[in-house]
């Protein structure tokens, strides 16, 4: 199966919590933002206005760290990934070297 990838191109991955029933102290994405191809994350201070969704207004875009995490698998951050023109020839499968 080919994967086309467009240079320029943005890519999302989502983290989300591994445990219930706890509080996010903080989030620290320098390891993250250190890896190639990363260019920025969003977490709740990157919502406009509030951060709650939902039909009571009761649920988080992204957990906040005034709040209990109730449910793993709640979304905390989400990285954005970039790609450059060697990434996307070694990923479309044209590799030069």
């Amino acid at each position: 199966m080919a994967v086309f990838v467009t240079v320029g191109e943005l890519h999302v991955a989502l983290v989300t919590s591994t445990k219930a029933s706890a509080w996010l102290v903080n989030v620290d994405a320098s390891a993250a933002l250190a890896m190639p191809g990363v260019v920025g994350f969003l977490d709740h201070s990157s919502i406009p206005g509030s951060n709650l969704t939902g039909s009571s207004k009761v649920e988080e875009i992204f957990a906040s760290t005034q709040v209990c995490i109730l449910l793993a698998g709640l979304t905390m951050i989400m990285i954005i990934i970039g790609n450059s023109d060697s990434d996307s020839d070694s990923k479309n499968g044209n590799n030069s070297n």
